[in-house]
């Protein structure tokens, strides 16, 4: 997502959320974020809480991605953690507990100062705040105050992975309720993202900022789950798929109406519709007025 820098909101020594339900992407979209921006970011410290490591040595791979220091709860050891307790096999019973999550506070202080990082992330974070039920709006704030006192000690930049209320079916006229104990959350974190599907392959990411207004973002996926934002430009083209069909040098209008028919994603192709199509992305400037019944492409040249 070169197109998308949000590292203005990303202010340090506070806590920022990134939310979305399971499956749409954010641990994907916030990999691209990191590695785009890992100049101004500093050095990151990653804390995954539900998948194994091995995981993301894959999203390392298929993103092309350089690595920075990444630990998986689920797959270090009770050593490694400083507990007599094992993480492996009963991951999620286990960080039930109030005094496991505290560990894990225990823990990553022992990391920010071998690692001695700028920015920290959490993956998901409601697996790690110490916080004994989930459920109360009340235990949540408590939880995640001791998380925004230990960012502002650390003086670090500390972005949370959020999951939703699940219960929640429906976008809801402001997309930031789906945060689960909505008001708790928005209130101790400064800048909050939720990543959406809209349709199909096309998603949004919504921005709140406390000094800037909401930004929505038009994103869509590739192959391997990675984003990338979508322009007006790439927006209009996608639905006007006749632009593919004008090519650099003139084209006569009898080969573009020819190409039409032959391509199942030109939903009209008669003469008189591929008309107002180009009509369309004239007046867009993404191709020029045609001479003698020809069209061409606008080039930044």
């Amino acid at each position: 997502m070169t197109d998308l820098d949000i590292t203005r909101y990303l202010t340090p020594s506070e806590l920022h959320l990134i939310c979305g339900r399971s499956g749409v992407g954010k641990t994907h979209a916030l990999f691209q974020i990191l590695n785009t921006y890992r100049s101004k970011l500093g050095k990151l410290l990653y804390l995954a809480t539900d998948r194994r490591q091995e995981a993301y040595q894959g999203l390392f791979a298929k993103g092309n991605i350089p690595e920075w220091p990444l630990f998986s709860k689920i797959s270090l050891g009770a050593a490694e953690l400083g507990s007599a307790k094992s993480y492996d096999d009963e991951i999620n019973r286990k960080l039930a507990n109030v005094e496991n999550r505290k560990e894990c506070f225990r823990w990553l202080d022992s990391m920010v100062k071998i690692h001695k990082p700028d920015t920290v992330i959490v993956d998901v974070a409601q697996r790690f705040i110490p916080c004994s039920n989930l459920n109360q709006s009340a235990s949540v704030a408590g939880g995640m105050g001791v998380m925004a006192e230990w960012a502002v000690h650390h003086k670090l930049t500390t972005i949370l992975v959020w999951h939703p209320n699940k219960q929640l079916r429906e976008k809801l006229n402001d997309p930031f309720d789906l945060i689960s104990h909505s008001h708790v959350v928005q209130g101790l974190t400064s800048t909050k993202a939720i990543l959406e599907q809209s349709d199909g392959s096309n998603y949004t990411m919504t921005l709140r900022g406390p000094t800037f207004p909401d930004v929505i973002i038009d994103l869509s996926k590739d192959d391997n789950g990675f984003f990338k934002v979508e322009s007006d430009e790439s927006q209009l083209t996608a639905a006007l798929p006749i632009y593919e069909h004008v090519g650099i040098e003139a084209t006569p209008l009898a080969v573009i109406v020819d190409a039409a028919q032959h391509d199942q994603k030109v939903s009209a192709t008669s003469d008189k519709a591929i008309r107002i199509h180009l009509g369309k992305l004239i007046d867009a400037g993404l191709v020029e007025k045609p001479r003698r019944g020809q069209y061409k492409r606008v080039t930044s040249s």
